[in-house]
């Protein structure tokens, strides 16, 4: 069957406006819009009509008229109809498989694209979402009329949408890695805009003990101020994450922030060497292009000699899963001071430094955690320690293992849940006195 006579049948029953009627055929013809190949169709389907009026068939052709005119909102139809004294009558024309939205596009763009202008992008995609019967009328229509070349609404809504506010902005669409989502949701007659979250990773330094990496709420009065936390919710009242995270928020103003750690170090444990790697998610930001070197600056400027980052650069947010994995296993290096009482001689740390090369060590979920962290048995190893007395009682042990293990529980054996532990080895007790992490890899 010809088109001009499927698309017939279809607005014979069904009020069809020209975009969504050359939808019905849109993989036919890819060079001419929908908006053209539904009004070339009307127009073929009036000539027709036309011609059979000069032919002397009034009836058909009139009947043909009718239904474009009614359905299809064709005008030169209703002139047609007007010449020969035929009046239509019926409701207002709203088409039935786009509900009047495509007419409407206009104003949603002008709203999402006055939402656009105080932030700064170079990319965007469009979504929207729109009421559900429109689909179900859609498949039905499609199904009925055993129509294979259609376009669906919603892809036909988010490529109009995208080609005009490319015109508008002088910005392109981006499907894969967009900078903004545009968001139409036609049903609420709402427009959301919304930055894409950008990710920066670096490494970090710790240059003074005792402040946690992430923001540590008061485990007495859970953040609801106390006299043990002086009235403020938190045990300590600085973080790592907000030294970070809190000046590069103004700097993209953006919404808010998200820290991720390769792993974390205890409170009162330094962090040096090359630093802990982090990846710190702005979201939501209004600016996207800052040079990694301003942002270092501002950040080291005013961490008030706490905190130092360096080695940023722009990653994937598929980067943060990779980092969280490889914390887990990669080599780290740390450095402790460590009291032995009793006294301890050249003669036992030789036999310190050989039994913990290259050996794997049990290690329980330490009490001093286990009210965060399940109680299960964790097996890594250590590859090397290297020792350095400092007096006839304490020395500093340089100590390479993989991620995961806690040092101070390998000093000091956690009552016997780390084996072997220096405490055990020694025959001795030991403790740590100061513990720095030296190199994450």
């Amino acid at each position: 069957m010809r088109i001009a006579e499927v698309a017939l049948k279809i607005m014979s029953e069904h009020k069809i406006c020209d975009p969504c009627l050359g939808r019905l055929f849109s993989m036919l013809g890819r060079n001419v819009d929908n908006y053209n190949k539904g009004k070339a169709i009307k127009t073929s389907i009036y000539l027709s009509a036309c011609k059979n009026l000069l032919k002397g068939n009034g009836e058909n052709g009139t009947k043909i008229l009718k239904i474009i005119a009614k359905n299809g909102n064709f005008k030169p139809a209703y002139s047609i109809l007007r010449e020969l004294n035929i009046s239509i009558n019926g409701e207002k024309f709203v088409c039935e498989l786009c509900g009047g939205l495509i007419d409407k596009i206009d104003e949603y763009i002008h709203t999402a694209v006055e939402k656009l202008k105080n932030i700064e992008y170079s990319t965007f995609i469009v979504g929207v979402t729109i009421p559900p019967e429109l689909v179900s009328r859609e498949d039905a229509i499609r199904s009925k009329f055993k129509l294979s070349y259609v376009e669906a609404l919603k892809r036909e809504l988010n490529r109009r949408i995208g080609l005009k506010m490319t015109l508008l902005t002088g910005k392109h669409v981006e499907f894969k890695n967009p900078d903004v989502l545009v968001h139409i949701d036609f049903m609420r007659g709402i427009v959301n805009v919304k930055a894409r979250s950008i990710f920066i990773f670096g490494r970090y330094l710790k240059l003074k003990r005792e402040i946690p990496q992430n923001i540590w709420i008061c485990n007495n009065c859970n953040g609801l101020g106390c006299t043990q936390c002086n009235w403020t919710g938190r045990k300590y009242q600085i973080s790592i994450e907000e030294l970070i995270g809190d000046p590069i928020l103004k700097i993209f103003n953006a919404k808010k922030w998200k820290f991720h750690g390769a792993g974390r170090e205890d409170v009162d444990a330094r962090v040096l060497g090359r630093g802990r790697p982090f990846v710190i998610e702005i979201i939501e930001p209004k600016k996207r292009n800052i040079k990694l070197e301003d942002i270092a600056k501002v950040v080291n400027d005013s961490s008030r000699e706490l905190v130092k980052i360096q080695d940023l650069t722009y990653v994937s947010k598929s980067l943060i899963k990779d980092l969280k994995i490889k914390a887990k296993i990669a080599k780290k290096t740390y450095n402790v001071k460590i009291k032995v009482e009793g006294g301890v001689s050249e003669e036992e740390l030789k036999n310190l430094v050989e039994t913990f090369r290259n050996i794997i060590v049990e290690q329980r979920t330490p009490i001093r955690v286990l009210r965060r962290r399940p109680d299960k048995i964790r097996r890594k190893r250590i590859y090397s320690v290297n020792v350095k007395i400092i007096s006839n009682d304490v020395f500093e042990a340089t100590i390479t293992c993989q991620g995961g293990l806690y040092i101070k529980e390998v000093v000091s054996g956690d009552n016997g849940r780390t084996k072997p532990s220096f405490t055990e080895v020694l025959n001795k007790k030991a403790m740590c006195l100061e513990l720095d992490v030296i190199d994450v890899e």
